[in-house]
Protein backbone atom coordinates (compact mmCIF):
# COMPACT_ATOMS: atom_id res chain seq x y z
CA UNK A 1 0.00 0.00 0.00
CA UNK A 2 1.21 3.07 -0.70
CA UNK A 3 -0.33 6.96 -0.50
CA UNK A 4 2.14 7.94 -3.34
CA UNK A 5 0.68 6.15 -6.18
CA UNK A 6 -2.56 6.50 -7.85
CA UNK A 7 -2.91 2.25 -8.68
CA UNK A 8 -5.71 0.78 -7.80
CA UNK A 9 -5.94 -0.69 -4.31
CA UNK A 10 -3.09 1.35 -3.09
CA UNK A 11 -4.62 2.31 0.24
CA UNK A 12 -7.75 0.95 2.59
CA UNK A 13 -9.97 3.68 2.40
CA UNK A 14 -12.43 4.50 5.47
CA UNK A 15 -15.73 4.21 3.25
CA UNK A 16 -14.08 1.55 1.07
CA UNK A 17 -16.16 -2.19 0.63
CA UNK A 18 -15.17 -5.59 1.73
CA UNK A 19 -13.84 -6.52 -1.23
CA UNK A 20 -11.77 -3.70 -1.97
CA UNK A 21 -9.99 -3.40 1.22
CA UNK A 22 -9.38 -7.35 0.48
CA UNK A 23 -7.90 -6.63 -2.78
CA UNK A 24 -5.46 -4.02 -1.53
CA UNK A 25 -4.09 -5.64 2.01
CA UNK A 26 -3.97 -9.26 -0.21
CA UNK A 27 -1.75 -6.80 -2.98
CA UNK A 28 0.84 -5.04 -0.01
CA UNK A 29 3.98 -5.45 -0.19
CA UNK A 30 5.64 -7.24 2.72
CA UNK A 31 9.23 -6.91 3.65
CA UNK A 32 11.71 -9.29 2.76
CA UNK A 33 12.71 -11.13 5.29
CA UNK A 34 10.88 -13.76 7.31
CA UNK A 35 10.53 -11.91 10.27
CA UNK A 36 7.19 -9.87 11.14
CA UNK A 37 7.92 -6.63 12.70
CA UNK A 38 8.33 -3.09 13.09
CA UNK A 39 11.16 -1.12 11.40
CA UNK A 40 11.99 2.67 11.01
CA UNK A 41 14.14 1.85 7.71
CA UNK A 42 12.93 3.23 4.72
CA UNK A 43 13.38 0.10 2.58
CA UNK A 44 11.59 -2.08 5.21
CA UNK A 45 8.30 0.09 5.42
CA UNK A 46 5.98 -2.74 4.35
CA UNK A 47 5.12 -4.65 7.19
CA UNK A 48 5.30 -1.52 9.65
CA UNK A 49 2.28 -0.43 7.07
CA UNK A 50 -0.06 -3.45 8.12
CA UNK A 51 1.45 -3.35 11.28
CA UNK A 52 0.43 0.10 12.11
CA UNK A 53 -3.17 -0.48 11.14
CA UNK A 54 -2.82 -3.53 13.34
CA UNK A 55 -1.96 -1.82 15.89
CA UNK A 56 -4.35 1.19 15.59
CA UNK A 57 -7.09 -1.30 15.39
CA UNK A 58 -6.55 -3.90 18.09
CA UNK A 59 -4.82 -1.05 20.76
CA UNK A 60 -1.88 -3.42 21.36
CA UNK A 61 1.71 -2.28 21.78
CA UNK A 62 4.25 -2.64 19.47
CA UNK A 63 5.59 -5.09 21.59
CA UNK A 64 1.82 -7.07 22.30
CA UNK A 65 1.93 -6.82 17.86
CA UNK A 66 5.23 -8.28 17.29
CA UNK A 67 4.41 -11.02 19.96
CA UNK A 68 1.32 -12.01 18.14
CA UNK A 69 2.57 -12.25 14.94
CA UNK A 70 5.32 -14.18 15.78
CA UNK A 71 5.95 -16.80 13.95
CA UNK A 72 3.30 -16.41 11.59
CA UNK A 73 3.39 -15.77 7.90
CA UNK A 74 2.58 -13.17 5.98
CA UNK A 75 -0.78 -14.40 4.43
CA UNK A 76 -1.80 -15.21 7.97
CA UNK A 77 0.03 -11.20 8.74
CA UNK A 78 -2.64 -10.01 5.71
CA UNK A 79 -5.67 -11.89 6.34
CA UNK A 80 -5.77 -11.02 9.97
CA UNK A 81 -5.53 -7.31 9.09
CA UNK A 82 -8.02 -7.21 6.50
CA UNK A 83 -10.86 -9.00 9.02
CA UNK A 84 -9.59 -6.82 12.02
CA UNK A 85 -10.24 -3.76 9.68
CA UNK A 86 -13.79 -5.25 8.63
CA UNK A 87 -14.70 -6.21 11.99
CA UNK A 88 -13.68 -3.11 13.53
CA UNK A 89 -14.71 0.01 11.24
CA UNK A 90 -18.49 -0.66 9.66
CA UNK A 91 -21.21 1.07 8.18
Amino acid sequence: MSKSTQRPYHVVGLLDDADIIWASIRRAVTDAGREIRFSTVAANVGDTNLLTIYQALSGQSQQQTETHFAGKGYGELKRIVADLRLHRITW
